[in-house]
């Protein structure tokens, strides 16, 4: 097993650097995101296993419970985030908030979150907030604190998460508001090959959506999340992401 792993990944690693004698650059393009992940998912998925998801489910890491600061009538609560405050938005993304609260402003409370009011909702430990404001994680801080906060807030208020480039055109149907977990999931079944071909012609084309392959673990998006407070799947979320925090 060990072999045919370190095979693969020779094979995987060597085909990335011959991609850069191919002359057109949509298909070198391409080519690389689709070796990308069979170097990068294995590796991904083998830390986070045995660091954190093992260590979890025998119960050899701490929970972190966060004190509610705020109170709401009910979970009917949308989440939205842009860290240097809404007013900083591009204009796209303007639109993208204001599509929010014309479709559901009269059933939702809608709160958009930024660097300067988290606190009133939830109260970060020190290991989070120094790591964040120094930027530990590089260009993507801000983004992998995105992570953290939508899982914490949903456990701990419960509500929508929608990211702030989600546009709504309709309203969120009432059947996916009221389940106790949603989020969008890749669909078993795979594609047929004819469908397939339309999607890799597509601009818009890219293999962290379009893949059906067996050793592509990425199987969820987070960028629109519903979860009831008590939900399990969202509990433990919050506490494999904040113990990733407090280690990493």
């Amino acid at each position: 097993m060990q072999i045919q792993q370190n095979n693969s990944l020779i094979y995987n690693t060597l085909t990335k650097k011959l991609s850069s004698f191919i002359p057109i650059k949509s298909t070198r393009r391409k080519l690389r995101n689709h070796i990308q992940y069979k170097l990068e998912h294995p590796k991904v998925t083998n830390y986070l296993s045995n660091n954190y998801i093992n260590p979890f489910l025998e119960g050899k890491i701490p929970h972190f419970d966060f004190e509610k600061k705020h109170y709401f009538k009910n979970d009917k609560i949308i989440w939205q985030f842009w860290y240097q405050g809404k007013n900083q938005a591009s204009p796209m993304i303007q639109q993208c908030f204001n599509s929010v609260q014309s479709q559901m402003k009269d059933d939702y409370t809608i709160i958009i979150l930024d660097k300067d009011n988290i606190k009133d909702y939830l109260d970060f430990p020190p290991f989070v907030i120094e790591k964040l404001e120094n930027n530990f994680f590089g260009e993507k801080t801000i983004t992998f604190f995105s992570d953290l906060l939508r899982v914490c807030l949903l456990a701990t208020y419960g509500g929508i998460w929608c990211d702030a480039s989600i546009f709504l055109s309709s309203k969120i149907p009432s059947e996916l508001c009221d389940k106790d977990f949603f989020t969008f999931e890749r669909s078993k079944i795979k594609p047929s090959k004819e469908k397939l071909k339309k999607f890799i012609k597509s601009g818009y084309f890219s293999y962290g959506y379009f893949n059906w392959n067996d050793d592509f673990k990425v199987k969820m998006l987070s960028s629109f999340m519903i979860a009831k407070t008590n939900n399990t799947f969202i509990q433990t979320l919050k506490d494999i992401l904040m113990n990733y925090w407090k280690n990493e």
